[in-house]
Parts: C-alpha cells; structure tokens; sequence
C-alpha cells in the first residue's frame, strides 16, 4: 500500500486508488473494525472526504462510520449536496469489503454492475418483502407451532449443536415448511445445510459472512439475510445485494451479548427511508415498543427475547402479530 491520505491513532486510509473496471473510486482502509476495499460509484475530493470524515467525528460516530460519512459528503459536495442531504441520498452510499474476501474471491470479476446492480440480486417479489412479525426459534416444536399460527417468516437459529444434531435438525426444518408454503424459512448460520436441503432462505451475521462461500451462496439463489449495527457493516452487507437487512439493536436486549449501543427507532427509521431492500429491526421488541417499529414503515420485527420472556411463545407470537397488524 502506497502513502497514506489519512492517519489517526486507530487507522489510516491509503492514497493510492485501486483501479477496478468502471468503479470509479476504490481505497483501501486500515481500521480495527473495518479494514478492507472501499468502493464509490462517485469520483471525490479527498480533501473534502477528510473534511466530511471530521464532521461525522464531531457528531460522534466511530471513524469506521465516519469513512462511510466522508464519502458519501465528498460525492455529495460534487452535487452541490450539504452534508445531511448527502447522507441522506441512497445513490452516495459506498460499498465495503473485508481484505480478506475481496483479494481472495473477487477482486478479479469486479466490475460496477457486480457490487451496485449486481447479477446477484437477491430482492423477494413485491408479496414476499412483508415480514410482519418475524420470531427466531431454536427448535422444531416452536418452528412448527409459529408457522401454524401464521408468521409470514420465521428463522431456525439453533446454537451449539454437533454436526449430527444441526444436519437433523435443519433437514426436519426444511421438510415441515414444505407444509407452510406462506411461510418463508430462514435457516441461521448453518449455510452448507441451508444449500443442500434447499431452505428457503439463509441469514447469517456478519462473521458468519467472512468463513461462508459467499459465491456459492449467491449462485445458490437462496433468499439471503444478512446482520447490520453500523454504517461499514451496512455497506458491507449491500455489497450481496441481500434480500433483506436485520437492524440492531433497536432497544437493549439480553437475548444476545453485543457490543453496540442501541440504534433506537431513529436510525432504524432513516435506513428503511434510505435503502432499497427490505429493512427488519431486531433487538429488545416487546409488545411495549413494537407499534413504535411499525409506525417507521419497515419490513418486520425480529422477536427473540419478546417470544422467550413469555410462558406461551406461541400466544406472544400471536399477542405480537395482533400489535403489528396483522391477524396471525
């Protein structure tokens, strides 16, 4: 890597573009949580880029974000954009990549049309974008009985199992929801299963996406859920062109550890303004806060610890769904 354009006590961004087809600017990143290619159908300043990555410093985003900020201020600023209209503009928004994925797998068929009109779209069909209320499960009787009482989609996230128990689990899982066609399946993490019984869909975290074959998933043509919580990992996730993009975490929750703050509806509400794809919020949604994730507009609501919590998982799914709208 060349001289770099951007030093700070956590990272540094490198001068030299790298030149990849009719992308107009790719540059390498080196930042604890984001180091790796970022990609802009825009040409831009650098001198505003550092500028706009020092404005989103002072409204307190991490650097990681604030790169995705400068960008999209720099390409905004070549429209006459301020700042919060550049942020605020879909067509900005960069893309992102992890070192590792892109020099081993794609930096060779990289083109335009690959990372922002990919081939690979993965969008559902106008009737299929609706969630509504979408309960993670960790077995096949609460599979079963959600899938019964009419969710829309529902995902198998079952942890800690051996190779024997997750294979069992997900065959059953795939065969039961060939009774539940109005039910769209999403296995969690397990992808090698996900593509040999042919689920519906996949949802995996952003780890999961770094140990997966990304290609064979997306040649799959399997439904493809991908984990956000910050600006890089958005920009990360959108590189696939997933079918939709889990949010979070919108309010505190114990259903998993994590190390970000909650987004809380605001940021929830100016994704699902933002982004072409279907936008889910997950994260601490109870029956307290769920007509709140509606009001935005969004696709669903992920329900984890909102169905635990519950002696009866089943009528929290349907006490939920009534929340929401819907007649499950």
């Amino acid at each position: 890597m060349g001289k770099s354009v951007l030093v700070t006590k956590r990272g540094k961004v490198f001068l030299d573009k790298i030149q990849i087809n009719d992308i107009a600017t790719c540059f390498y990143v080196d930042f604890p949580f984001a180091r790796g290619v970022i990609f802009s159908e825009c040409d831009f300043d650098w001198e505003r880029f550092i500028e706009g990555f020092k404005f989103s410093l002072s409204k307190n985003f991490i650097e990681e974000d604030a790169l995705v900020l400068g960008v999209m201020i720099a390409a905004g600023d070549r429209a006459h954009l301020d700042e919060n209209q550049s942020i605020c503009s879909a067509s900005l928004l960069p893309r992102f990549l992890p070192a590792s994925i892109f020099e081993k797998s794609w930096k060779k068929k990289f083109t335009k049309k690959l990372i922002f009109d990919s081939v690979y779209s993965q969008r559902l069909s106008p009737n299929e974008r609706t969630f509504g209320v979408y309960p993670i499960v960790a077995n096949l009787i609460d599979l079963v009985s959600v899938m019964r009482h009419g969710a829309k989609a529902v995902q198998l996230r079952a942890k800690g199992l051996d190779e024997v128990e997750a294979e069992s689990i997900v065959r059953e899982a795939v065969l039961i929801s060939r009774d539940f066609p109005s039910t769209k399946l999403f296995i969690n993490d397990y992808w090698k299963l996900a593509l040999k019984y042919e689920a519906y869909g996949l949802h995996l975290g952003q780890e999961d996406l770094l140990s997966a074959n990304i290609i064979s998933i997306l040649d799959s043509g399997l439904a493809l859920g991908l984990s956000t919580h910050s600006f890089w990992e958005m920009c990360f996730a959108l590189s696939f062109r997933p079918s939709y993009v889990a949010c979070g975490p919108i309010f505190p929750t114990r259903a998993k550890e994590m190390p970000w703050r909650p987004q809380g509806v605001k940021n929830l509400s100016y994704w699902t303004r933002l982004i072409e794809c279907p936008v889910i919020g997950i994260g601490g949604i109870n029956s307290s806060n769920i007509s709140d994730i509606k009001l935005i507009g969004c696709a669903g609501a992920a329900v984890i610890d909102g169905l635990v919590k519950n002696s009866s998982r089943v009528g929290n799914f349907t006490f939920l769904s009534k929340c929401w709208g819907d007649s499950a």
